[in-house]
């Protein structure tokens, strides 16, 4: 359904779904009938995330359900702006506003607006494609984790 707003609203907006799972098939019928199954591609799964992540202009992710979802600390490292739904740990992965947009309700008319937004404000997107690889650095990387790690140990 948020595929369908930001399709209305942007008829260069095309739509990228990597992953494999029962409801392929259950997706493209939805999408179908929503009449943007031509913009919605479906390559199915990558043993490089990389590769998909670098194509895109936003990256959504409308869980219900994650704990701290590491697909979202890999587009925050390459700079692709985020809207995601508040499930889990998703709300550490990035920064709200900055980096990207935590749509607390799930709502596909929320989500829509808030990819619209990323889409509409490209002065917006180049500073959270800077400022996002600086966010996972300090909250996930590897110092972090030693400093962190040693300061439980008392060192």
């Amino acid at each position: 359904e948020a595929m369908a707003h930001v399709a209305k609203a942007r008829p260069d907006a095309h739509f990228l779904l990597v992953g494999a799972g029962p409801h392929a098939d259950r997706v493209r019928e939805r999408a179908t009938s929503l009449g943007i199954v031509d913009r919605l591609r479906m390559p199915g799964t990558t043993k490089d995330v990389a590769v998909p992540l670098s194509l895109m202009d936003v990256f959504v992710l409308t869980s219900f359900g994650e704990g701290t979802p590491n697909v979202l600390i890999e587009a925050g490292l390459l700079g692709v702006p985020i809207v995601a739904t508040d499930a889990g740990g998703t709300r550490e992965t990035f920064d709200h506003g900055r980096t990207g947009w935590l749509v607390e309700i799930p709502d596909a008319t929320i989500i829509a607006e808030r990819v619209l937004y990323v889409l509409g404000n490209p002065e917006w997107a180049k500073q959270a494609a800077i400022l996002a690889p600086e966010f996972v650095r300090e909250r996930f990387g590897l110092e972090r984790m030693i400093k962190e790690t040693l300061a439980v140990y008392g060192h």
